[in-house]
């Protein structure tokens, strides 16, 4: 072997050794990097699980705090469950207590008439005894009488006859004068006699439902799809309320499919015969009832102390002694108001303690006009709006505190609206006659709103009667009800 051969094997065992030695460097990095590599996806999933540690924690925290909550509103809801029971017992207990106390009162005055009979009885028979020894004795004395009377007799009627003829003179100028009064109290009426139903409502006529009912058969007479469509958009757009306004529509078509509506003077007939039938709804009357008693609801600005006001000039002009009273104790304003109206009208005026409750001054308040037999009694009433539960919860109080004034009260309760408010009055109505269980509804500002419609649309959804009309400032601008008159006057053609 030559040195050639031996330079080249070293050659390639050094290039082999070499070749190995990179083979083992890139083993080893490649180790390395796996290595590098598992313990980064070893931190990676550290932070994972602790990341779902965390998130199971909060989890459960949240979970814990909703239960937390549940707990506390269950204990709530028992607490008041509980209080309202014994809310309900305690009630009920006064009502035990008090018929007892009645039942006692009764049984009290029943022996007390029987002590006073048998005392009767006992003083009757010495006043018979003594009764007949005085008349035996005055019948001597009385024939003496008689004779000494017959000559007097004849004197007095002379003079008798003298002093008649003078008092039939005074009578003749008495009654003459009487007349002469109440002539003029006639034609003071005639004057006071304020606004006809027809001037009232010109607004409702001229712009409101009816104005644009004219308006539309204006356009057209011919009663077809196109004018069922316009028709329907009217009423559905009027003040009237969905449910009256889909009841009008579907009878209308309905009539229409029959044939017994065929023109729009037909149309206008059908509304107005269905106006007076949803509007004639029968109430008992009971303003016979003495003492009358009456409660005012509405909320604020509806013109409730205003009607009162005027109701209590109307009753006062029939001779009757009326008592307003001021239950609404949150506003200084409005007692001031109905104070005023009690003096303008002459009426009995009661107000309670500055922030007494509401309630406490109704009852008092009745107490008082039963007392002083005051024959009309109307109490007012915070005005509050329909949404409040609270202020709502109070009315069925002072409802309750009427009847324990009197047994029968109140006779009437009356839901002031305000006409221009439109379908929020139909809102209205639902919610105060849930509440106090409505006998009357008084309208105010009809003469101000081309928004009348609302009238049939109360009385068609709720069933309740309207008693009172509002069409101007006068006292008696304040119109009782009269279904025909207030019909012929909205469906009038002038």
């Amino acid at each position: 072997m030559n040195i050639n051969e031996i330079m080249n094997n070293y050659f390639i065992l050094g290039s082999f050794v070499t070749l190995i030695l990179i083979i083992l460097t890139l083993v080893i990095i490649d180790s390395k990097n796996k290595k590098i590599k598992i313990k980064n996806d070893e931190k990676e999933l550290r932070k994972l699980e602790i990341e779902k540690e965390e998130a199971e924690k909060k989890a459960f925290d949240e979970q814990k705090k909703i239960e937390e909550e549940a707990r506390k509103a269950r204990d709530e809801a028992r607490r008041i469950a509980l209080k309202e029971e014994r809310k309900i017992e305690e009630e009920k207990k006064k009502a035990e207590i008090e018929s007892m106390r009645r039942l006692e009162l009764e049984k009290e005055k029943e022996l007390k008439k029987l002590q006073e009979e048998e005392s009767d009885l006992k003083k009757r028979e010495e006043l018979e005894k003594k009764l007949k020894e005085e008349a035996e004795k005055k019948a001597i004395e009385e024939q003496k009488r008689i004779e000494a009377e017959a000559i007097k007799k004849q004197k007095e009627a002379k003079e008798k006859a003298e002093l008649e003829q003078e008092r039939i003179a005074e009578e003749r100028k008495k009654e003459k004068e009487e007349a002469e009064k109440r002539k003029k109290e006639e034609l003071k009426k005639i004057e006071e006699k304020g606004k006809t139903f027809k001037e009232g409502l010109a607004k409702t006529k001229k712009s409101g439902f009816l104005g644009k009912l004219n308006n539309l058969f204006n356009e057209t007479d011919e009663l077809n799809d196109d004018f069922l469509d316009e028709l329907e958009e009217l009423l559905l757009t009027s003040d009237i309320g969905p449910k009256t306004a889909d009841t009008l529509f579907e009878k209308i078509k309905e009539g229409m499919d029959k044939k017994s509506i065929k023109d729009s003077k037909s149309v206008i007939e059908f509304l107005k015969n269905e106006t007076f039938n949803m509007l004639d709804i029968k109430f008992e009357e009971k303003n016979s009832k003495n003492p009358y008693i009456m409660l005012f609801i509405g909320v604020n600005g509806s013109g409730k102390t205003t009607t009162i006001g005027k109701l209590a000039s109307q009753y006062k002009k029939e001779g009757k002694k009326v008592l307003l009273i001021a239950g609404d104790t949150f506003r200084a304003a409005a007692v001031e108001q109905l104070e005023v109206w009690a003096k303008r009208s002459d009426a009995g005026f009661h107000s309670g303690n500055d922030k007494q409750d509401p309630s406490s001054v109704i009852y008092d308040g009745i107490k008082r006009g039963i007392k002083e037999n005051y024959d009309v009694i109307i109490g007012d009433t915070s005005g509050r709006l329909h949404t409040d539960k609270k202020l709502m919860e109070e009315l069925k109080k002072i409802k309750r505190s009427a009847v324990k004034a009197h047994n029968e009260a109140p006779h009437d309760v009356f839901l002031v609206l305000d006409s221009t408010n439109g379908q929020n009055a139909i809102h209205q109505t639902k919610y105060f006659n849930e509440a106090m269980d409505i006998t009357g509804i008084v309208l105010t500002k009809m003469d101000g709103t081309a928004k009348g419609g609302v009238i049939i649309g109360i009385s068609d959804t709720y069933n309740i009667p309207v008693r009172y009309v509002g069409i101007g400032e006068g006292i008696n601008d304040l119109k009782r009800m009269d279904v025909k008159e207030f019909v012929d006057a909205l469906y009038s053609n002038d």
